[in-house]
């Protein structure tokens, strides 16, 4: 079970959001069921449960979609809207980035400070720098893997 829905279990009852963090972890259990996932697209309500657990703002996610700020505000009041493929795929490769992350700084302050220092495993770039494309988030994810098992360098 992922690090963002061990926490939402932390002492909660049977709600909606705990269904949310069910459906979560439902689309990890095997790439093929995350490919599906990612063709149905997703919706706003497992948007924002990824979101109100990761460290980063509207301005960021809109960044990371290549959308508005205004478009997410707009998605939000909708209630019912789902993401198209494009948006979904990357969603999901942020959550995998923050689970990655919270896994080993325990909380999204951390994992966000450590997000926008320079690194030297980055050649002396922020790791956020890297947030925008599928390939600098599976860097940035077999760099939180070595972290895990001690290496550092």
């Amino acid at each position: 079970m992922s690090y963002l829905c061990r926490q939402m279990y932390k002492g909660k009852e049977n709600t909606i959001a705990e269904e949310v963090a069910v459906a979560y972890e439902r689309v990890f259990d095997s790439r093929l069921e995350l490919i599906q996932s990612i063709k149905r697209g997703i919706s706003y309500k497992l948007f924002a449960y990824i979101k109100n657990r990761a460290p980063f703002s509207d301005k960021e996610w809109a960044s990371f979609l290549d959308i508005s700020e205004k478009s997410l505000q707009r998605y939000a009041l909708s209630k019912n809207h789902t993401f198209k493929s494009s948006h979904a795929e990357k969603i999901l490769e942020v959550a995998e980035v923050c689970d990655a992350g919270l896994e080993i700084f325990q909380d999204k302050e951390s994992f966000y400070e450590w997000l926008m220092e320079d690194s030297i495993a980055f050649d002396n770039l922020q790791p956020m720098h890297f947030m925008d494309t599928s390939y600098g988030m599976q860097l940035i994810i077999h760099q939180l893997g070595r972290y895990a098992h001690g290496i550092f360098a």
